[in-house]
């Protein structure tokens, strides 16, 4: 089954908790910083092929940053496979960094601290 978040269906006041529980919920637990605060790109579609468990999350600019914490609450035996779709990220993990841009796939060991930074909308699936 598709389900769609959007962070513009909550009110102002909670929006941004709203959101990082989204995130934490669907993507995985990291901190998340949104300089500009959140706008109408904020979605995420999930849903699931076979023991797939998909996610699509369009985003304007921001920080995410999975630290060691985060690691330890996170599931050892899962990945994430990140196909970008649109715009520009820098990622990085075990030391290091790529600039990812449309088309680039990424694997992202879930047990390790990583961190990704966009000043622009990108989506991800």
């Amino acid at each position: 089954m598709r389900v769609v978040y959007r962070a513009q269906d909550e009110p102002p006041a909670t929006r941004e908790e709203y959101w990082r529980d989204v995130i934490d919920r669907t993507i995985g637990p990291m901190d998340i910083r949104f300089p500009g605060g959140l706008d109408e790109r904020e979605r995420i579609v999930t849903g699931r092929v076979g023991a797939t468990n998909i996610a699509a999350w369009e985003s304007g600019p921001g920080e995410v940053t999975h630290t060691t914490a985060h690691a330890r609450r996170s599931d050892p035996d899962v990945f994430h496979l990140f196909v970008h779709g649109q715009g520009s990220v820098v990622g990085e993990q075990a030391g290091r960094q790529a600039k990812l841009v449309p088309g680039d796939v990424t694997l992202v060991d879930t047990s390790c601290r990583s961190g990704a930074f966009t000043r622009c909308p990108t989506l991800c699936a």
